[in-house]
This record gives structure tokens, C-alpha cells and sequence, in this order.
């Protein structure tokens, strides 16, 4: 597949099934400074993504191929699946640098290795399977992350960049992290946001959404089998 602009993604939804986390995002929304709240990601829409690819009418590099596959993930990853869908654990705020120090390009929540060992596993293969078959054609590890900034978000400006230290105070309260010592804040930082199930991996298109702000979903594939 030629390097094109990515159409579709997987997507291991959080917010939209989950009304306790939509609630925190909403919250630490409303804790940020007033003048980045429009790049806060939407409280339905956060979400971990597992890939993206870039789709189109070549034969094998169709929706509906991409689908076929996602489809066949549980007959694929049976050993690895269980009767209950994967639990995450959302307790780790990281971030992915921007050049200017004390900058950042994304602010994003995740799991940590240790106590979600399964979940990592399973997402890997899931991004193995889908780049095996040529539709995700990144070669970088895949890195679990849910956004909730994205400085260049509505601005049209990939350069954008987000101010760490306006993540101090309420922002950081509200993310459940600890009191931080002053001076420049460390990342990745530990907090608490609880453990969510991830009942299905849809496949979504870029940029769709629905009625209740949450992506489009294609398609999807339970991550639970029944053993009986």
C-alpha cells in the first residue's frame, strides 16, 4: 500500500461506553484553562487506537477487506481471548514532546505495563495482524495512548503546541495525580483513573462522527468468546 493520507483506524472505544470516564474527561475539561478547552478531545470520542491505514478501491486494500479481517480476528485470537472482554487500566499521564521545552504536541492517558501485561499482548497482535496483511503499513511499536489534548486540534497548525505547566492545579487534580513538587513536570506521572472494559475493536473512518460526538464505527469484532 503506498504511503497515502490515512482514511480509517481501529479503535478500542472508552468514552462512548463508558459514562464514568466521559465524566472525567468532562471534568478535567472544565478544569483546564479556558483558553485550551477546544483542543480538549471530546469526552465520547477518547479512545485507544491500534492502527491506521489508508484504504481505497485497490483490490485486498478495501473497507470491506479491512473489515473481513477485523471479523475474523476472534476465530484468529481465540487462545487469546476470554468469556469477559479486556479490562485497561487508565493510570499513567504521558506525553508526546513538541521541540520548545516545557511544550508538548499530545497530552495523553494510558496503561502501564505492569498489571495490564494481557491487554498489552492482545493489542499487539491485534496490530500484527492488521500489518501482516498490509493495511497498516507504520513500522514504529505500537504506543497505547488515549489523547485528551491535541494542540494542533481545530487550528490548522501542526506546529501548535500545548504549555505543560497550564496542566498544573485543578487539571492535574482532576486527572488524579499526585501534589507535584515546583519545577518542570516530569512525565510520564502516575494517576489514578480507574479500570474499564473493552468489550469490541471497531473500524472507523477519520473525521466521522455521530449524533452523540463519538466516531462512526464501520464495524466490529467482540474481544470475549464463549468457551461453552
Amino acid at each position: 500500500m503506498s504511503a497515502s493520507r490515512p482514511t480509517h483506524f481501529l479503535s478500542l472505544p472508552l468514552g462512548q461506553i463508558h459514562a464514568s470516564l466521559r465524566n472525567k474527561v468532562a471534568l478535567f475539561a472544565g478544569a483546564a484553562d479556558p483558553s485550551y478547552r477546544s483542543i480538549v478531545t471530546s469526552p465520547a470520542r477518547v479512545h485507544f487506537t491500534l492502527g491506521v491505514m489508508a484504504l481505497s478501491q485497490e483490490p485486498g486494500r478495501t473497507v470491506n477487506d479491512a473489515l473481513a479481517l477485523l471479523q475474523n480476528l476472534p476465530s484468529l485470537l481465540s487462545h487469546h481471548l476470554h468469556a469477559s472482554p479486556p479490562m485497561v487500566s487508565l493510570t499513567e499521564l504521558d506525553i508526546f514532546k513538541a521541540r520548545r521545552s516545557g511544550q508538548a504536541r499530545v497530552v495523553h492517558v494510558g496503561p502501564q505495563l505492569q498489571g495490564n501485561e494481557a491487554f498489552f499482548d492482545l493489542c499487539n497482535r491485534i496490530h500484527a495482524a492488521f500489518r501482516e496483511a498490509g493495511f497498516i503499513t507504520e513500522q514504529r511499536p505500537l504506543k497505547l495512548h488515549m489523547t485528551l489534548i491535541k494542540a494542533g486540534a481545530g487550528r490548522n497548525n501542526r506546529n501548535a503546541t500545548f504549555p505543560l505547566e497550564a496542566l498544573r492545579g485543578a487539571p492535574l487534580d482532576a486527572l488524579g495525580v499526585a501534589p507535584i513538587p515546583e519545577g518542570p513536570l516530569k512525565f510520564p506521572l502516575s494517576m489514578a483513573w480507574g479500570a474499564y472494559t473493552t468489550p469490541a475493536l471497531h473500524l472507523c473512518s477519520m473525521g466521522s462522527f455521530g449524533s452523540d460526538g463519538a466516531y462512526v464505527s464501520l464495524g466490529s469484532a467482540p474481544l470475549s468468546i464463549s468457551r461453552a
